[in-house]
């Protein structure tokens, strides 16, 4: 957020632009000078609640298993983003990966308990849906003016044409990825095509992908299940889910929907949907 003001808040306004998704992460001052953010909390409520004032929608990022946070700092986050008119929440677990390893290191995170994480998650996820708002992908919940259509694409079966670092496009069963925004602005100097590279689906891969779709929106049919599956397989598959806590069924109907619990293990539930699907 800290590259945002009033000038370039026009500027995008001018050229089209109308929906906002700022990676807040939190607004708790020890979290935010652990984890690098020059801005205070302060200040990023402030931008947002001009960026509202002026129609932009605003959706925000935040991320669980940062240093010194608490239960208390995350719900103290999303009252006061809340109250400010934001749209729409994107909560998830800090990543784990090579770019990030020493400041792993450094806080000492790979010792704290995952259950930590997943309670924030799960306390965050019941608090939004307490007030108003509901998921429209695994992690992202939203209402009013928030329709997240650039997540939201494959339920409309949809091509997605992506511009600008690190953004991903689809046309078809081709996916392709931008490079990250060093890669891409020495690349667009020199008129290239500055991908970093593409994925084909296989003819296997396009057989699931109608269900790895809808598991990440969270809304199940348990028909296409049994369809892609098999009867069997695919009608054991979603009645473990139900007895697990995973999905919930919408007695109106017969569809099924992720539980907050689903929403948090929908990696594990693709994998089991594709491993039942080889065997």
């Amino acid at each position: 957020s800290s590259s945002l003001d009033d000038e370039t808040f026009m500027a995008l306004k001018e050229m089209g632009f109308r929906r906002l998704h700022i990676g807040v992460q939190s607004l708790q001052e020890d979290v935010r000078r652990a984890i690098g953010r020059r801005e205070s909390g302060s200040a990023v409520i402030e931008k947002i609640e001009n960026a509202l004032k002026t129609g932009w929608i605003v959706s925000v990022d935040l991320i669980f298993g940062l240093p010194y946070q608490t239960p208390d700092g995350v719900l103290k986050d999303l009252d006061q983003l809340m109250q400010t008119g934001v749209e729409g929440f994107s909560i998830y677990e800090l990543q784990r990966s090579r770019h990030n390893s020493r400041f792993i290191r450094e806080f000492s995170l790979d010792a704290t308990p995952s259950i930590e994480r997943y309670f924030l998650f799960q306390m965050a996820f019941h608090h939004l849906l307490q007030n108003g708002f509901s998921t429209n992908v695994f992690n992202h919940l939203a209402k009013g003016r928030d329709k997240n259509l650039y997540f939201t694409f494959p339920q409309r079966n949809e091509d997605l044409l992506a511009i600008g670092a690190i953004a991903d496009g689809v046309f078809g069963n081709y996916h392709y990825r931008h490079s990250q925004y060093l890669p891409y602005m020495k690349d667009s100097n020199h008129q290239n095509h500055f991908l970093q590279g593409g994925l084909q689906r296989t003819i296997e891969e396009d057989r699931m992908h109608e269900l790895e779709v809808q598991i990440l929106s969270g809304r199940l049919s348990p028909q296409r299940f049994f369809d892609i599956l098999g009867e069997k397989t695919g009608g054991d598959l979603i009645t473990r889910w139900v007895e697990y806590g995973m999905v919930n069924e919408n007695s109106e109907n017969g569809t099924f929907s992720l539980s907050s619990n689903g929403s948090w293990f929908a990696g594990q539930l693709l994998q089991e949907a594709r491993t039942a699907n080889i065997s």
